[in-house]
This record gives C-alpha cells, sequence and structure tokens, in this order.
C-alpha cells in the first residue's frame, strides 16, 4: 500500500527575515524573494542563480541574476510587438523563446545581443500559449494553440529562419473547444500536451503524421465517480526521468502520473489543503530505476508551495505557505533549488534545501 505522509508549515516569518538585504543567516538560506518590477507569470532557469520569466501585463520578459554573495540584479526586456502578453517561456540552445498569447507570434532573445526575432503563427488570433524547446538542428519550438486548437512547431535553424508546421486536434465536436494550454516534450516522437477544456491529455507522434495514430488522447477519468461534481481540467504537463507526464489537475486538486500498463493508467496524489489550485510543476527524477523522484508544484489559491518526494510504492508532500504570493510556476535548477513566480506580491522566490524547517514548541508540564 502506498504510504503518504503530509507536511505543511508556514513560511511567512521566515520569508521577512530572510529578504535580500535583512540580517544575514550563517546557514544557507533556504527561502529568498527578490522583486521585480512587475507580475511574473511563467518561469524558466537557464542555469543555477540565473533565471527569465514572463511579465504579461508589462508586455516584457525578465532576467534575474543571483551574484554567490547574494546580490542580485533585474534586467527587464520590452517585447517588440505592443500588447502581445508574453506568455510561457523557455531557455534552450542559447536563447530564450517565448509565445505572445495575442501577439500570435513565437518570439526569439538573444541574452547576448537583446536582439529579439519574433516569428508570426500562420493560424491568426491562434492564442499560443504553452511552449518547449528542444536543442538540435533547427531547434524546434512546440506550442499549443488555446484558440487555434492546433499543435505548432516553429524550427528554426542558424540563420534564425523560421518555418511552421501546425498540425490541427482531429475533426469533431468532441475537441471543438479543447483550450489547450501546456506541452512536453524530449522528442518529436512523443509530444505531450493538455486539453483542459474537454478534460483529456494527449500524445503526439510526429513520425505518424498523416495517420489516425499521430495523435493519442488519454482520459484520466477511468472511475467519475470519485470526483463526484468536479470538473477535470487538466493544466501544466512535465515529463519524468522515464518519458511519463505528470500534470496538475486543478478541479481535483490533484497532481496526477500516467503510468501505462495499469489497472487505471493513472496515479491521482491529493494535495493536502482543499481547493488550492495546483498550477505550475517541475519534475526532477533522482532514481530511474528505484523510481525516486520529486515533483515541485505551485497552489495559486492557496498562496502555497509544495515538494512532492516519491521513492517506490511511498510518497510525502510538505508545503510552505507564502502568504499573498499567488504563486504561477516553479522550475528547479542543477543544483535542486526551486525558482517561483510569485505574482501576488511581485517577486521571484527561491526555495534550496533543507525546503522544511522542523519547529520546537516548548513543553509544559503541569503536577
Amino acid at each position: 500500500m502506498r504510504k503518504a505522509l503530509i507536511l505543511i508549515l508556514s513560511a511567512a516569518a521566515l520569508l521577512a527575515a530572510m529578504i535580500p538585504g535583512s540580517e544575514a543567516s550563517s546557514a544557507p538560506p533556504m527561502l529568498m524573494a527578490y522583486s521585480v518590477p512587475g507580475s511574473p507569470f511563467r518561469i524558466a532557469v537557464e542555469a543555477p542563480g540565473h533565471v527569465w520569466f514572463t511579465l504579461p501585463a508589462q508586455n516584457a520578459i525578465g532576467n534575474l541574476v543571483v551574484a554567490s554573495s547574494g546580490a542580485y540584479e533585474v534586467n527587464i526586456y520590452q517585447i517588440p510587438t505592443a500588447n502581445s502578453q508574453p506568455y510561457d517561456i523557455a531557455y534552450n540552445a542559447d536563447a530564450v523563446w517565448v509565445t505572445e498569447r495575442t501577439g500570435n507570434k513565437i518570439a526569439r532573445f538573444e541574452p547576448l545581443t537583446h536582439q529579439w526575432t519574433e516569428y508570426a503563427i500562420l493560424t491568426a488570433d491562434s492564442q499560443p500559449t504553452g511552449l518547449i524547446a528542444l536543442a538540435g538542428q533547427p531547434v524546434q519550438i512546440w506550442f499549443v494553440e488555446r484558440a487555434g486548437n492546433k499543435l505548432g512547431r516553429c524550427s528554426v535553424d542558424d540563420a534564425l529562419t523560421g518555418v511552421f508546421d501546425e498540425f490541427p486536434l482531429p475533426a469533431g465536436s468532441q475537441f471543438a473547444n479543447a483550450e489547450m494550454e501546456d506541452v512536453a516534450a524530449t522528442s518529436s516522437n512523443a509530444v505531450w500536451f493538455t486539453l483542459p477544456g474537454v478534460g483529456l491529455i494527449g500524445r503526439f507522434n510526429l513520425s505518424l503524421w498523416g495517420t489516425p495514430q499521430a495523435f493519442d488522447f488519454l482520459n484520466p477519468r477511468n472511475y467519475p465517480w470519485l470526483y463526484p461534481g468536479k470538473i477535470l481540467r487538466p493544466w501544466q504537463i512535465k515529463l519524468d526521468g522515464k518519458g511519463l507526464p505528470w500534470f496538475t489537475e486543478p478541479g481535483t486538486n490533484q497532481l496526477i502520473r500516467y503510468i501505462p500498463n495499469t489497472t487505471t493508467s493513472f496515479q491521482p496524489y491529493p494535495l493536502p489543503t482543499s481547493d488550492s489550485g495546483p498550477d505550475g510543476l517541475d519534475v526532477t527524477q533522482i532514481n530511474a530505476t528505484t523510481d525516486e523522484l520529486v515533483v515541485w508544484y505551485t497552489a495559486h489559491s492557496a498562496n502555497r508551495v509544495g515538494r512532492l518526494h516519491k521513492s517506490g510504492y511511498d510518497s510525502s508532500i510538505g508545503e510552505l505557505i507564502l502568504s499573498g504570493s499567488t504563486p504561477t510556476d516553479i522550475a528547479v535548477d542543477t543544483e535542486s533549488c526551486a525558482w517561483i513566480a510569485a505574482g501576488g506580491t511581485s517577486r521571484v522566490m527561491r526555495w534550496c534545501a533543507p525546503y522544511f524547517q522542523r519547529i520546537y514548541l516548548p513543553l509544559t508540564l503541569k503536577g
């Protein structure tokens, strides 16, 4: 039987004590907060101490660089297209890649020269949301079109020429309002995406394009009676070290993993705080043989971030309360520090080991 341990701690006092500029601690700080001029929405890691994030309301992206001394610098770069509402962001192939949801473009930003290159999507008003960047020759940017109802790919060569391919969802009323949100991939033969409008996740295989098998749709609602009155809307999606997708499921307040060739095909992990609004997530595979991994997530409605540690059949969940933060995204660097887009407080936060600090209260005995 799977065992679960749940730990919830408040980080309010801890956060106040660890904001840069406050009194230094002799131990490495577990939680740091960095003020940014706007409300960060999605976040991507370039390297430890170096992250990028979108600022939709400011029509810009931001870059946060934190030195080993604790000093930090924030730079803001405006999107060339006005009112483009930058949505998702990724760093790969020495560049930053952004979806412009209302600008209807894929944008490339060159950090060394500060130069932008924008690529207009073939379908007008497609509303691109999630994206993933796969390095190679050419670089492949996979993205989903919320309004266009298509999976898209922008292939960018060394000359920065972009070529688009679009893959419409199968015809039929079932997918008419799919509202595609996010995408994950390690290769073009297994591109995963979420369809919150119809409660499904999907998988696309480019090598099978032109055949009925190119798209495969999976339904997490194997046992709908477990969630009476709940609407399943799979949201963000990431792949673990085995190539299996994990996704946040706000309607049922769970993290869910797809496990093929099992009785139900899906393994849910209920979150400890009800109606918490799980949104962003990231997955760190520790040991594929023992199936040990960590899933990081944000719960924007509950102002929390969490960490699910899974090893074999056992799992434990810990959460931190970040008052007023409304965290929407999380990304983990190679040093196992999680970076959090906390738009409610106009901050980017860094969450490092030991992740949680136990508080021991005095015990009073009466004779």
